[in-house]
């Protein structure tokens, strides 16, 4: 992850547009940005774990699997929202 200058470059060295308070402050809120996605992720997966076991079982077997086989083990895709634009 990088913090870009105001130029949107990227620099190599080590003088940084910023002090080391900031430098900190970036670091640890990143850290708990990626910390939280993470324990999300980590939930979501324990969630449909069962699923997850049911499609690696088939995948062994099978090798390729098709939309229709997915859909016997997790269902049909939602219909995504559309946008009602004002006309």
């Amino acid at each position: 992850m990088s913090f870009y200058d105001s130029t949107g470059r990227m620099e190599a060295s080590i003088q940084k547009p910023y002090s080391e308070d900031t430098a900190r402050l970036i670091d640890e809120e990143v850290r708990k940005l990626v910390e939280r996605c993470y324990e999300e992720a980590k939930e979501i997966l324990s969630l449909h774990k069962k699923d997850l076991i049911a499609l690696a079982g088939l995948l062994l077997k099978k090798e390729i699997i098709f939309r229709e086989d997915i859909e016997e083990i997790l269902g049909k895709r939602a219909e995504p929202l559309k946008l009602m634009i004002a006309k």
